[in-house]
């Protein structure tokens, strides 16, 4: 079976083809994945842009080509936060339907934990029977933590780097006083989460998303030691990024300048959930919420369906 996998994302669509054969080995097809910034304005206007949509609109002409050209015969379309939490989704998703025929289901941010968490469970090889997982998307932030093979907890938090780059640090000239709220909004956060997830501190973490594995490329840039990257290495690049405009941020080694603008608030959000959580490392993986996805459709396949 073809199966295709599209991944609608606060910052970027993913698209994947898979076959899945029939002892259920799964090899991959094609991959794309372009930044669209879908979710531009949706933190601080509540709604969808237009030009936001038309990037979208442009990167589905590619997806529905490559389709139809390749003939996979399931397709699973799904949507994180932007869409979550924009007014003017379901009219968007409506349109979407209507020029391409692709359903494109919003899951929830606990349904995203337990399936990133599930992905990297079955796919990467644990430093630990405990273990803590945690993905920094655009717009939410997915917690998870397992135990020999059992994922025991998970959670989403409506943080995320361009969620809180639209919150906080949209003017460069109130930067200080941005950060200062910034701060006390993931303390007030991160002290009522850690009252109903009681498995902390836990010293290493396992790191998803293009915010994380940003930073730990910028680190390994720097001379840092890439993996597992220490936190208090973390704490010193973003001393270094804070008093930084853009255009001197772009001059960082590794850092991608489609990356650039929300950067700042990934690696703090980042350095606060570590500290709050007493992580004093962390191993980067390329496993994501599609990993999670694919072992649901096997699982799916297997019995019988």
């Amino acid at each position: 079976m073809k199966l295709a996998i599209i991944d609608l994302g606060t910052n970027s669509i993913r698209f994947d083809i898979y076959l899945i054969k029939q002892d259920y080995e799964v090899e991959r097809l094609y991959r794309m994945k372009e930044m669209i910034r879908l979710g531009e304005e949706v933190f601080a206007t509540g709604k969808l842009c237009d030009t936001a949509k038309q990037r979208c609109f442009k990167a589905l002409d590619k997806i529905h080509a490559i389709m139809k050209a390749e003939e996979a015969d399931r397709t699973v379309a799904f949507a994180t936060s932007a869409l979550r939490s924009a007014k003017n989704a379901k009219g968007f998703l409506k349109e979407i339907n209507q020029r391409y025929d692709i359903p494109i289901q919003i899951i929830s941010g606990k349904e995203e934990a337990y399936l990133i968490a599930k992905g990297i469970l079955n796919n990467e090889i644990m430093p630990g029977p405990k273990n803590l997982f945690i993905d920094i998307g655009g717009g939410s932030t997915e917690i998870s933590v397992s135990y020999k093979h059992q994922i025991l907890d998970y959670e989403s938090l409506d943080l995320g780097a361009a969620r809180l780059t639209q919150e906080y640090l949209y003017d460069d000239s109130k930067k200080a006083e941005g950060l200062a709220e910034f701060e006390k909004h993931i303390e007030g956060i991160m002290t009522r989460f850690k009252k109903d997830f009681p498995y902390f501190p836990i010293q290493t973490a396992i790191g998803s998303s293009g915010s994380i594995r940003a930073l730990a490329k910028i680190l390994k840039k720097s001379g840092q030691d890439y993996e597992p990257f220490l936190t208090s290495d973390l704490e010193k690049l973003v001393d270094k990024m804070i008093p930084l405009k853009r255009e001197e941020l772009l001059q960082i080694p590794g850092l991608d300048e489609k990356r650039v603008d929300i950067i700042l608030a990934g690696a703090y959000l980042y350095l606060l959930i570590c500290t709050h959580l007493g992580v004093e490392q962390t191993y980067t993986t390329d496993i994501s919420l599609r990993d999670g996805i694919i072992d649901s459709e096997i699982e799916y396949l297997l019995k019988g369906n």
